[in-house]
């Protein structure tokens, strides 16, 4: 599959009022093939400052520029992600300048999706396709070292939760029933 062609101006306006013809830019996009993680879609990444996008979902994360989001919120975009590349809705990630947040929602979606792709691996694909500046502080770095580690213990704090949750409900309905007789 080839990446999506340019993006026109008309798809992502970056200015809150009515753009004029003559004034319109394409957005500059790079798109990462998701294929050695076993998908057949492309990525889009980009810098955006002020953006407002056209009849595109958007979910924001309110994270300084160089952060890193916790990683509650950063499963909640991960699962989101996964759910717009299996309905093979065209994806753009981006943050202010394109490089660090972005990139690092990037990465974090190759190493969860695949297994076999490590976290330096992921850094050198983002760099190969936005530069060296892709993943701009320690704490993001160090975020995707320890990305997988602290997904899958919120996940089981979650699943737990759930089970907890779940046989509270079952309890609760099984007294239910027994004051009703």
């Amino acid at each position: 599959m080839k990446p999506p062609s340019s993006t026109q101006a008309s798809e992502f306006d970056s200015s809150d009022e009515e753009p004029v013809e003559d004034e319109q830019t394409p957005v500059q996009i790079s798109w990462l093939p998701l294929s050695r993680v076993n998908c057949s879609q492309f990525l889009g990444l980009c810098a955006l400052p002020g953006c407002k996008f056209k009849d595109v979902r958007r979910n924001i994360q309110k994270d300084t520029d160089g952060g890193t989001p916790d990683i509650a919120s950063c499963c909640e975009i991960m699962e989101e992600l996964e759910i717009c590349l299996k309905n093979n809705r065209k994806t753009l990630i981006h943050c202010y300048g394109g490089l660090g947040r972005s990139c690092l929602v990037a990465a974090c979606l190759l190493l969860y999706l695949s297994d076999t792709v490590s976290p330096q691996q992921a850094i050198d694909s983002l760099r190969d396709l936005r530069g060296s500046g892709a993943i701009q502080t320690i704490k993001q770095y160090n975020y995707l070292h320890e990305f997988r580690d602290k997904l899958a213990a919120h996940l089981s704090s979650r699943d737990s939760l759930s089970r907890s949750v779940s046989r509270r409900q079952k309890i609760c309905y099984t007294i239910f029933l027994l004051k009703m007789h």
